[in-house]
């Protein structure tokens, strides 16, 4: 099969919010106070996602490290080049993905996959499946959001053969002509996010359309989403203390599964969180899908993220695109992490703390939650 189109999906607007950071000397110099830091509204142009489809194999996957190179070697050898063989069967290959982050598996390798079968379907005029290609030790955690989402896999590090997809995108600027696009592949060795490319605006009708059973429905309007190892909260019992005098419930996403997970962040109304790939999770709120006439209708997140880790456009252009608000609060500034505050380019031996724990005051979350408009 020769198959080649391009669909537009619809442009971006990302409300104004705000940023509110630990008291600090910075805010008032002669006492501690919270800095109030204005976020502008922006805007994404359009996104074209180009489909081509083609009749060939995939080529192995290429292995990382020399052992498993010299495994290669030798299994090639012993039993010859393998190549499987999936005729008719639509493939995408994503073994070039990060598997081990959720992130990476929901927004680069689902979402891809669920749009190609929807861009496809309509486009031959019937239900097809795409098989999504993962290397053959893929972790748990892949091979659970796609056992779940119910998306067939095929595991393995040899060569698939059958009608292989590529996706790539462009978001054209308004002085960008045709002849100058430049189409990316959506998975790229650059992150997709520089490219400004993930599909933001299209997370809550594809995970929504997915149907997947959960033994125990876990329901809540308001939850904090805390996490554990690297990149915590040092005062996390405060914080915690904190939001459930105000109605929140707490839960831990390493302790659930993918199906608990995606039922509560389905129709939760507002969510204060720790910076990471549980955020990635609201991809499944159809919230702002169901008021989608009314803009900001969707969820309101409260990230909660460390200056030595800052994320400040990456999850508030997530939830834009689900037709929510976003807000930020900023950690406190250690003296590890001044070191590196005034550098665009780090001075050599200086590494930005980004994998630290964090503290966080509890009147910029609600100052945060006062801005969102949260009861």
């Amino acid at each position: 099969m020769g198959l080649s189109f391009v669909e537009v999906l619809p442009e971006i607007k990302i409300p104004a919010s705000m940023i509110f950071s630990y008291p600090t000397a910075l805010g008032d110099t002669l006492r501690p106070a919270i800095e109030r830091i204005f976020l502008p509204e922006e805007y994404l142009h359009p996104l074209q996602v180009k489909i081509d489809v083609s009749s060939r194999q995939t080529g192995p996957r290429e292995p990382v490290s020399k052992r498993a190179r010299l495994h290669k070697a030798l299994r090639n050898a012993v039993k010859g080049v393998q190549v499987l063989d999936y005729p008719e069967r639509f493939l995408f290959d994503g073994r070039k993905e990060l598997d081990t982050n959720i992130g990476h598996v929901i927004e680069n390798l689902a979402a891809p996959a669920l749009l190609a079968k929807q861009m496809l379907s309509k486009r031959l005029g019937q239900d097809i499946d795409v098989h999504v290609i993962l290397r053959e030790r893929a972790p748990g955690l892949a091979r659970e959001v796609f056992e779940t989402l119910k998306i067939p896999v095929i595991y393995t590090d040899d060569s698939v053969y059958g009608e292989v997809i590529s996706i790539s995108v462009a978001r054209p600027s308004a002085a960008t002509s045709p002849e100058a696009l430049q189409f990316l592949p959506i998975i790229n060795e650059k992150p997709v996010a520089e490219l400004d490319s993930k599909l933001y605006n299209l997370h809550a009708a594809l995970f929504n359309e997915s149907e997947f059973s959960n033994p125990e429905p876990l329901t809540a309007e308001k939850i904090f989403i805390p996490r554990r190892g690297n990149r915590c909260l040092i005062n996390n019992d405060e914080v915690i203390q904190f939001l459930e005098g105000k109605g929140f419930k707490t839960y831990y996403f390493e302790d659930l599964t993918c199906a608990q997970k995606w039922a509560i962040t389905r129709d939760v109304k507002v969510v204060v969180a720790v910076h990471g790939a549980a955020l990635s999770h609201m991809a499944f709120n159809r919230l702002g899908l169901q008021n989608s006439a009314q803009p900001g209708s969707g969820v309101k997140v409260v990230e909660l993220y460390s200056p030595g880790w800052a994320s400040r456009w990456a999850h508030r252009r997530h939830i834009s695109g689900l037709n929510g608000q976003w807000c930020g609060v900023r950690g406190q500034v250690t003296p590890e992490f001044l070191k590196t505050i005034d550098f665009s380019d780090l001075p050599s031996g200086i590494v930005i703390p980004s994998q630290n724990s964090f503290k966080v005051d509890c009147e910029s979350i609600q100052m945060a939650l006062d801005y969102l408009e949260v009861v």
